[in-house]
């Protein structure tokens, strides 16, 4: 039983270390304009190892791949994959919801985006996250012409995120207003 356990163990460990390589593969393959490749290894990536944290990042690339190429449906399909299948890692999650709301925004529903990322910050209350999704769905409202909205978003962004250096980036963008 023991030495079953410990073959388990080291099982996952190799997995681990395969999927971080194959990761490093689709990065360098992305870097290196190879587009086509990236999203092979990325799909291999993603099938072959399920479930481990590279294969997370791998999701969240094979999502933005596709949105680069205007697959937006595909896109939209792995973002929503990372968020439900994987243990969230910050700055993925905000890739794959900012993806998301990107994907809305590039489908022209822009009021459909604003209230997706509104939702977001929701989720992120007191967090820079939160912020950050403010500024995107204020961005997005001041495109589809919602000007009272936008407004009203930089102004809490301003308030509540004073002591951040996106405050400032918020009071800019009423300045322009």
């Amino acid at each position: 039983v023991i030495m079953a356990i410990n073959y388990f163990v080291e099982s996952r460990d190799v997995a681990k270390v395969e999927a971080a390589t194959l990761l490093g593969d689709v990065l360098l393959a992305e870097q290196g304009g190879q587009l086509t490749e990236a999203i092979r290894l990325a799909e291999q990536l993603v099938t072959s190892y399920s479930g481990a944290p590279a294969a997370g990042h791998g999701v969240v690339l094979l999502a933005n791949l596709h949105y680069a190429q205007g697959r937006f449906s595909e896109a939209r399909s792995y973002y929503h994959n990372y968020l439900d299948n994987y243990e969230t890692v910050d700055v993925l999650a905000y890739a794959a919801q900012s993806g998301l709301g990107s994907c809305l925004e590039a489908e022209g529903q822009l009021m459909e985006a604003g209230l997706h990322y509104e939702a977001y910050a929701a989720q992120e209350v007191g967090t820079i996250r939160e912020a950050m999704a403010q500024m995107e769905a204020a961005r997005v409202y001041g495109l589809a012409g919602d000007g009272k909205r936008q407004r009203e978003l930089l102004e809490a962004v301003s308030r509540k995120f004073s002591k951040y250096p996106i405050a400032a980036e918020a009071r800019s963008t009423m300045g322009m207003l």
